[in-house]
């Protein structure tokens, strides 16, 4: 019988080493404890690290796990720079997964790290999103012009986390893809910037959000709050969203709109 091979990825040198045991088997979750997790997820294979990566979360070992992880991504040093490698993605997805202050720091550290793998960035900004991370503004600012509008979209929606570059965002509302420039907007509606109001408004018609209606009612107008009053007529699940916003503008009109969405939700019944 052919024995297994596998490479030593400790060394760097791509040195074949041979496992004289034979092919293991899969990993009974039950019969590991949480000190055998941790113990193995250095070291672990394809075939393994998906599993205690996913008994990690599901057992809260949140802070206990952060040393582990990150010894994991260091084995992989170096690698997936053509390709990302199946267990650098695990490490990232995990560490946003985990959510504590250390995992997150962790997971920052990972992303923003010179040497990081380009293949791997836009699963890093994912990552970076779910755990709403606050990266330096010049790390974020040379990925607003990335060719992949997949990672211009991503930069655009992490400026909202931090304190945004609004040049390099307010040239996104003129980027060729509409997700880009929805994003960009969005942020700089947050930041109060008005430049953003009409891809705004367009979205609030094409497909209103609660980000939207947040972005448009921090840069309101009387102009904005008679479409915001006429979105909550045509979406009733934006409504209770929307009156309440308009009431913290408190102008004038904002407030007579807003009690005409209350009044009409009591009207037809909805709470």
């Amino acid at each position: 019988m052919t024995r297994p091979e596998q490479f030593d990825l400790f060394s760097g040198s791509g040195t074949v080493v041979t496992d004289a045991a034979g092919a293991p088997r899969p990993l009974d979750p039950e019969t590991l404890s949480d000190e055998d997790v941790l113990a193995r997820i250095p070291n672990a294979g394809i075939a393994d690290v998906r599993l205690l990566c996913d008994l990690i979360v599901e057992r809260g070992l949140d802070d206990r796990a952060v040393p582990a992880l990150e010894a994991l991504w260091q084995r992989f040093k170096g690698f997936g720079r053509e390709r990302p490698e199946p267990e650098q993605k695990t490490v990232i997805e995990t560490l946003a997964k985990l959510g504590t202050a250390r995992a997150r720091e962790s997971l920052a550290g990972i992303v923003t790290a010179p040497n990081f793998p380009p293949p791997l960035l836009p699963a890093a900004l994912s990552a970076a999103l779910a755990a709403s991370l606050r990266l330096p503004a010049d790390f974020i600012r040379p990925l607003l012009a990335h060719a992949d509008p997949r990672i211009r979209e991503q930069a655009a929606k992490l400026s909202g986390f931090g304190q945004p570059d609004i040049g390099a965002l307010a040239a996104c509302l003129d980027d060729t893809q509409p997700a880009v420039r929805r994003a960009a907007a969005i942020v700089l509606g947050q930041f109060g910037d008005a430049r953003a109001k009409a891809i705004l408004l367009s979205e609030l018609q094409r497909a209103p959000t609660g980000e939207i209606v947040g972005a448009l009612s921090a840069i309101a107008d009387d102009d904005i709050i008679v479409h915001l009053g006429r979105c909550a007529d045509a979406h009733p699940a934006l409504a209770e969203r929307i009156a309440a916003e308009l009431e913290e503008i408190e102008t004038p009109l904002s407030l007579r709109v807003a009690r005409r969405i209350r009044r009409d939700r009591t009207v037809s019944g909805v709470s």
